[in-house]
């Protein structure tokens, strides 16, 4: 049934019905904690949940790409004392770029 299995269809249904418990369960938490207490802000909130270990945490948003303080062959900087005038006065390659190049032209 348009393109999707069985398993698929009710189990998204199963997911959905799972959530909105969850969802309604939250709702009338916040309710009657707004209904026992003052008025409390956005900062006020999160301070309070931050207190007791209650926010959510965050996921690291970056990937670690090159590591630079490995023990492999570095190649020597070249270009440390040259004085650059102009423009596409010097190209740097990766190895990768380089193993290509060499690819390309055989």
């Amino acid at each position: 049934m348009f393109g999707v299995s069985k398993q698929a269809y009710y189990k998204r249904i199963k997911t959905t019905e799972k959530q909105e418990i969850i969802n309604q369960k939250v709702i009338e938490i916040v309710q009657n904690a707004r209904k026992r207490q003052r008025k409390m802000g956005r900062d006020a909130l999160f301070t309070l949940l931050r207190n007791n270990g209650m926010l959510i945490k965050k996921n690291k948003c970056y990937h670690i790409t090159t590591d630079s303080k490995h023990f492999y062959y570095t190649s020597p900087n070249l270009l440390k004392e040259t004085e650059l005038k102009h423009a596409e006065q010097a190209i740097l390659l990766t190895s990768k770029q380089i193993k290509d190049m060499r690819i390309s032209r055989s």
